[in-house]
């Protein structure tokens, strides 16, 4: 190979490296990744945003922020979220809520076609907690309490059409009680005004009460898994404690607006992935009653489908009432 041809060569691979690079710059925006939660502050939405931030910043060498947006509730977020620009700068966090909405009643957005589906991040189901004054401590207890004293008993949730309320709507149905419905705007407001003694009952996600059932603030009286918690092993599934038929599992996603490139999307996804597969993060979770959830973009829009099916399948049939 004479000179020219060496000079020629590396010519060449500086141009096409130089070029891929500044592809690959190209395909991120220049400001920061906003990952926007419409959950209130300390809720589980919001502690998995910060643990996927913190990753993607790492990863990415890139300024990743968390932006709370829970005014207004999930609805207005997701309304407001499709008119982001579709630059791959703005993430949605949602949870299985998301798809809920919509079979009740009319909503400004399709919540399968108006977004661009990411990635699932983790999952898990609902705890029934009571407050400690409450004159039951196991399911059976608690059934007997509500057929004695019916719609004297409520359970908080975070906000109406939420994941928790229709965990709450579904109990009744499969217990064949009548529990009233008392929506917050989040989790975390419910389950202040549970430990103050405003409420008998909330559905909350593990991370969220952990503690304070160890130190014996909250009575849990049930999980709503096929399996006991690995967290709560000595906490009965609601199939043990008596109420057959009861399957809400809760996941956590990402979205982006819609128009997003696919190949956007697809990018994100992986780089989620990357980040699930790690010892640590899968650690992490597991410590806070949770299960680490991957897939694809196209998986994603998969289960959402797959999930407002069911959830459709649910809210229609005549023994689930998803009223106040």
């Amino acid at each position: 190979m004479n000179f020219a041809t060496v000079l020629t060569v590396l010519f060449s691979a500086l141009f096409w490296t130089s070029a891929g690079a500044a592809a690959s710059a190209q395909s991120r925006p220049n400001g920061p990744l906003q990952i926007i939660v419409p959950y209130s502050p300390g809720s589980v939405a919001d502690s998995l945003a910060r643990v996927i931030a913190a990753e993607l910043r790492e990863h990415r060498r890139q300024p990743v922020i968390v932006v709370g947006r829970p005014a207004g509730g999930a609805l207005a977020a997701a309304e407001a979220f499709t008119r982001a620009d579709a630059d791959g700068s703005k993430l949605l966090l949602v949870t299985a809520s998301h798809v809920i909405p919509s079979t009740s009643r009319k909503t400004p957005y399709d919540p399968l076609n108006d977004f661009v589906p990411v990635a699932t991040i983790a999952s898990n189901e609902f705890v029934l907690v009571a407050n400690p004054s409450l004159r039951a401590s196991n399911l059976q207890e608690l059934i007997a309490l509500a057929m004695e004293k019916p719609g004297r008993l409520n359970f908080g949730s975070a906000g109406e059409f939420s994941a928790s309320h229709l965990a709450g709507a579904l109990f009744n149905a499969r217990a064949g009680v009548s529990i009233n419905h008392v929506p917050y705007k989040g989790a975390a407001p419910a389950l202040v005004d549970l430990l103050g003694g405003h409420l008998d009952l909330s559905f909350q996600g593990p991370l969220a009460v952990l503690s304070l059932i160890r130190e014996g603030r909250l009575k849990a009286l049930g999980y709503g898994g096929e399996r006991r918690s690995k967290v709560l092993p000595d906490v009965p599934t609601f199939a043990e404690g008596g109420v057959g038929g009861y399957q809400l599992k809760i996941w956590f996603g990402l979205l982006a607006p819609p128009r997003t490139p696919q190949d956007v999307a697809d990018r994100l996804s992986a780089e989620i992935a990357k980040i699930l597969a790690k010892p640590a993060i899968d650690r992490q979770l597991a410590e806070q009653g949770m299960e680490t959830l991957v897939s694809d973009s196209r998986q994603f829009a998969a289960l959402m489908k797959a999930d407002k099916d069911r959830f459709d399948a649910l809210l229609k049939s005549t023994d689930i009432n998803l009223g106040r």
